[in-house]
């Protein structure tokens, strides 16, 4: 069972793919592409260790394992856990001029 801490980092994680998502979602992007960043969420809100962990252990491949991961989004995962931030996520948070309210795109998963 994960710790709360790990528990939080996770749910950070997926928080920031979500907002990814909604924010492709509001570009009309490829459906498949924001269905992929979705079902991702859920995966890292229900694993049962840190995405940390597995990633310290076996790299980007270790992310690829994970359910629906493919090397996007192991790379932005990877990026957001060495750095903690994700540029394409700002990016695109720029484009719109403001970060979307996360209430509202949580309840449309």
């Amino acid at each position: 069972m994960q710790s709360e801490s790990q528990f939080n980092k996770n749910f950070g994680l997926a928080a920031k793919l979500i907002e990814y998502a909604s924010l492709l979602s509001q570009q009309k992007a490829d459906g498949f592409r924001v269905r992929a960043y979705r079902h991702t969420t859920l995966e890292l809100e229900h694993l049962d260790r840190p995405v940390r962990q597995i990633f310290s252990a076996r790299g980007r491949n270790g992310l690829m394992e994970i359910e629906g991961v493919g090397r996007a989004i192991a790379g932005a995962i990877a990026e957001m856990l060495a750095t903690g931030n994700w540029s394409r996520l700002s990016r695109l948070r720029g484009a719109w001029g403001h970060m979307p309210d996360p209430r509202f795109h949580a309840a449309k998963r």
